[in-house]
């Protein structure tokens, strides 16, 4: 319960409630800008208190994979709050959008005219009353030659495409996934993981390596891993690591 007084004069805007506990049943709903709250009946009148949700952040897209395709397209995949649009962008710029279905998941396109130098996808999600959301981790693909590829802080998606490249990794790097990692031979990729206090050597990294299937997943902790798609812990070496 609460009340709000206002005295005569007072140019106090709405009143702005920080909590309240619903009582049993209750439920909070959205109907465009604001917030339905229904289900309760000890107010006047009852279910069509609004609470208004303007300040609410919009939750960002998340890169799930990203494929090659026959004609040098690429898809994007993802997933993110249902019925939002989702603006793809290489770089700073904008390349297209998308929405997002019912169930969460979104796929986008790129053109199969991409250069071959590395291209760092990202997105923002937007919902029905307009709201941005921050940007989402990356979706990003190599060039044909060596390249190194460096990890945000969200969940990052990876193709090396062939060079003899390094995939970096610096603390918290979130929940990360490399799809093509080529463990040995004149390409062999490296995986950096530099300035991580528990990913510090060859050592702590098969101590902190899990068989799944197919894959190997290397955890920082439960909120930090690197998964390898096709590679299994003892396709892994010393030669494959670097920590500085």
């Amino acid at each position: 319960m609460f009340s709000n007084v206002v005295t005569a004069g007072q140019a106090t805007p709405d009143l702005t409630v920080s909590s309240f506990n619903l009582p049993a049943g209750a439920s909070v709903t959205s109907a465009g800008t604001a917030a339905v709250l229904s289900g309760a009946t000890n107010y006047n009148p009852a279910g069509t208190l609004q609470v208004g949700t303007a300040g609410l952040p919009v939750a960002a897209p998340v890169f799930t994979n990203i494929t090659q395709n026959n004609d040098g397209s690429n898809t994007l995949v993802g997933t993110g709050p249902a019925s939002d649009t989702v603006a793809v962008y290489d770089g700073t710029a904008k390349i297209g959008s998308t929405t997002i279905g019912t169930g969460g998941s979104w796929t986008f396109l790129t053109s199969n005219a991409l250069s071959d130098t590395v291209h760092v996808f990202t997105a923002t999600a937007a919902d029905a009353a307009g709201h941005v959301s921050t940007t989402s981790g990356s979706a990003q693909l190599g060039s044909s030659v060596a390249n190194t590829l460096s990890s945000t802080s969200g969940n990052d998606v990876f193709i090396g495409n062939g060079g003899a490249d390094i995939f970096l990794f610096t603390p918290n790097f979130g929940k990360d996934l490399i799809t093509d990692f080529n463990q040995s031979g004149t390409a062999a990729n490296v995986i950096d993981f530099r300035g991580n206090s528990f990913l510090n050597s060859y050592a702590a990294v098969v101590s902190h390596s899990t068989d799944v299937g197919a894959n190997v997943v290397i955890s920082q902790d439960v909120n930090n891993t690197l998964t390898v798609l096709n590679v299994n812990k003892s396709d892994l070496t010393a030669a494959n690591f670097k920590f500085v």
